[in-house]
């Protein structure tokens, strides 16, 4: 699955925020002509730090936020430098 990577754009930042806050809208092609649109709500990106990280105390249960410089826990102990592309398009 192709991804981007960081620096992240302040649009793409806006971009990853909505993902990781469910406002999502997907289009999918079926076949060769018809395209349904749906809302989806994905899983989060979230904290992989074990070292002291208290995400599950967190109200966003350690969801990782977006910035120009990647992706960060609330804990900071944990940051991420790419995305799937399909998340900023």
């Amino acid at each position: 699955m192709p991804k981007v990577y960081a620096p992240f754009t302040d649009e793409q930042v806006e971009l990853l925020k909505a993902w990781q806050e469910g406002r999502v809208t997907m289009r999918a092609e079926v076949g060769t002509e018809t395209v349904i649109a749906f809302n989806v709500t994905p899983h989060p990106f979230t904290c992989c730090s074990y070292e002291g990280c208290k995400r599950r105390e967190k109200p966003n249960e350690g969801a990782l936020m977006p910035s120009t410089d990647g992706w960060i826990c609330p804990c900071g102990k944990y940051t991420q430098d790419w995305a799937h592309d399909f998340m900023v398009e």
